[in-house]
């Protein structure tokens, strides 16, 4: 899968892209997390810019990916409810892993 790596996502493999790492390889960027909450049903957010990942990217651009999902994750785990679970986050998988969506 051009730009993709299959990359565990709650321990399923997921096709993501690896594009953060490598703009962030070409640009010199610091990529900084963000999170964010909806407050109310209002369509009130509140947002959390955490600081600048730490030797980052790498040269191996799936571990950085890696990093990010787990990343990802922890930010889904604070508010599971707000995550949006319709996303169809495992298509695109090679023939041989089961279709979650069957």
């Amino acid at each position: 899968h051009s730009g993709g790596e299959l990359v565990p996502f709650f321990g399923e493999p997921a096709m993501t892209s690896l594009a953060t790492s490598k703009l962030a390889r070409l640009s010199g960027a610091a990529v900084v997390p963000f999170s964010f909450r909806r407050t109310d049903d209002r369509g009130h957010y509140e947002l959390e810019f955490h600081a600048p990942l730490p030797d980052f990217p790498t040269a191996d651009a799936r571990a950085d990916t890696h990093a990010l999902v787990r990343r990802l994750e922890d930010f889904v785990r604070a508010a599971p409810e707000q995550y949006q679970w319709l996303h169809r986050r495992f298509k695109g998988r090679p023939s041989g892993l089961p279709d979650p969506y069957r």
